[in-house]
């Protein structure tokens, strides 16, 4: 706790010096704004980036998901056919020999 209120405290006064030195100075400077502007840019295009790989990400899944179930689908329907196809022959089978 105590530690938490030193690095709060501390963090306060970095922010408090800071501010009183750019207003001391007569406002920010056109290197610093080119600089803060420069740094805005990285930080929008890193955003962009990372919307954009969750976007992959999430595509990704999606389409594994999505083929998995399909496989899942087709076997289900294979084996459903071989099972028509198994008791379809019986069924004839049975007729042939009732014939008989």
């Amino acid at each position: 706790m105590r530690r938490a209120l030193t690095t709060t405290a501390g963090t306060i006064a970095i922010g408090a010096l800071s501010a009183s030195v750019a207003l001391a100075g007569g406002g920010v400077s056109d290197v610093a704004k080119g600089h803060g502007e420069a740094v805005s840019e990285v930080a929008k295009a890193v955003e962009a980036l990372e919307e954009q790989s969750h976007g992959q990400a999430v595509s990704a899944i999606a389409k594994q998901h999505g083929a998995a179930v399909s496989e899942a689908a087709k076997a289900m329907a294979a084996e459903k056919a071989a099972a028509g196809k198994a008791k379809g022959l019986a069924a004839s089978s049975a007729k042939r020999n009732n014939r008989d």
